[in-house]
């Protein structure tokens, strides 16, 4: 009935918070990837961030030379729990960018 409409309507606003918070927490680590040195590029993580009461874990990967030489391809992963009902699901998202070599 009507409980349970409303606790559907509650875990799909909760869920496009966490969708926010997730792509939040990756453009964050984007921009701070953007703005190390190029030859300093490194995977890393996982790192922590929490985002509307959420707590994610992001890691990154770097590809040297991906797709092309002097081209590196980062893929930002932002992983979370979601518990409903007694069951918890892992989710993730994943942010690829590529960033060229300035010479």
């Amino acid at each position: 009935g009507i409980a349970a409409l409303q606790t559907s309507a509650q875990f799909g606003t909760n869920s496009a918070n966490d969708i926010t918070g997730a792509t939040s927490a990756a453009m964050d680590r984007v921009e701070q990837l953007e703005a190390i040195a190029y030859a300093n590029l490194a995977n890393g993580g996982p790192q922590q961030v929490t985002v509307n009461n959420r707590t994610f874990n992001v890691t990154w990967v770097v590809q040297n030379n991906i797709p092309v030489t002097n081209v590196t391809t980062i893929d930002v992963t932002v992983a979370w729990s979601v518990t409903q009902s007694g069951v918890t699901r892992n989710k993730q998202t994943v942010f690829r960018f590529v960033r060229a070599s300035v010479f």
